[in-house]
């Protein structure tokens, strides 16, 4: 079983892969070194798989967890609703909301505005994640059998990557969707299989069969022709599957119950995602003195502490309202 903890961990990876990637898309001088600046900026989609990829495991443990107390709606209740409103589209509305109020977007706004705001259409991550929670919730809650809820929301992330794939949403990062059904899928088969998961062998044989996988696609993406997308695509889609079942291997032998500055980074990631395009753009050009890579570790180490800083007291916060709740 993965712990919260370890969890955390590979979201503060995720996060920080995240970021790197995108600092090296924005980058704005002429980079020294170019081909390391354009593989760098490739890296999101792997990035956004960790985050998918713990979604789907943490989703399946914490309705598996209420279960056998409310065994009509699948562990699904108002509580469990109310959680991930919490966890995840209260901040998006919080943050998002003062971004637009900086800029005095409200002012003129129209209810366009109002709809891809509430529907967090100009962050396509938070979207995405927004569709598939509300598809594993309504799945779960009225799915009768665990490999019959299973069936149905692989058909609904299927569907939803192809509709983004038509779409031409943000270019290929809607792969990373696949990293939410293995989440999912591994989350179910311990309940079944966990004696046989949970032997060291499973594990590593896991954590090779995701690497070489990585390896061989990661090769064969970067010989395919840019010009035949189809190639291109089938690589790219592969290579989030092998991504993500490597890091499933992975997280099932890391446990470092000590560690504390990733599973920082992993718990206030949110809020990190959602604040450091605005602080980037505000900040890179106060340190003009200096070099544009200094400038951007300055800009990086002041979103990383600001976030933390907002999301702590956010969670604090929002636990102390839970247990006030709970209590009652």
């Amino acid at each position: 079983m993965i712990s919260n903890r370890t969890s955390k961990i590979f979201r503060g990876i995720g996060i920080l892969i995240v970021i790197a990637s995108h600092y090296a898309e924005w980058i704005f001088v002429e980079p020294q070194y170019p081909t390391a600046r354009e593989w760098i900026s490739t890296w999101g989609p792997i990035g956004v798989s960790i985050f998918f990829l713990f979604s789907g495991y943490g989703l399946v443990k914490s309705a598996q967890g209420g279960e056998n107390n409310y065994r009509n709606n699948g562990g699904i209740t108002l509580m469990f609703l109310f959680k991930r409103f919490l966890a995840a589209y209260l901040p998006y509305l919080l943050i998002v909301g003062a971004i637009h109020g900086y800029f005095k977007d409200f002012a003129e706004a129209d209810l366009e505005f109002y709809k891809k705001f509430l529907t967090g259409y100009e962050y396509w991550y938070m979207q995405v994640m927004f569709i598939m929670y509300i598809l594993f919730m309504l799945i779960w809650r009225f799915g009768r059998h665990d490999i019959v809820r299973v069936i149905l929301i692989t058909a609904g992330i299927i569907a939803v990557t192809a509709r983004l794939y038509n779409m031409g949403r943000a270019d290929f990062w809607q792969l990373s969707n696949i990293g939410f059904l293995i989440g999912i899928y591994a989350a179910v088969c311990e309940k079944y299989f966990f004696n046989i998961m949970n032997k060291v062998r499973f594990k590593l044989s896991v954590l090779l069969a995701g690497l070489i996988g990585f390896a061989i696609c990661f090769k064969g993406m970067h010989n395919a022709s840019l010009t035949d997308l189809t190639k291109v695509f089938g690589w790219e889609m592969a290579l989030n599957i092998f991504w993500a079942i490597a890091v499933l291997g992975l997280a099932y032998f890391i446990s470092l119950k000590k560690e504390i500055v990733f599973s920082a980074l992993g718990e206030n990631s949110l809020f990190i995602y959602l604040l450091h395009t605005i602080l980037f753009w505000q900040l890179i050009f106060k340190f003009e003195n200096s070099t544009y890579l200094m400038g951007v570790i300055f800009t990086a180490l002041i979103t990383v502490c600001v976030s933390i800083i907002i999301g702590n007291i956010y969670n604090l916060t929002t636990k102390h309202l839970l247990m006030r709740m709970e209590n009652k």
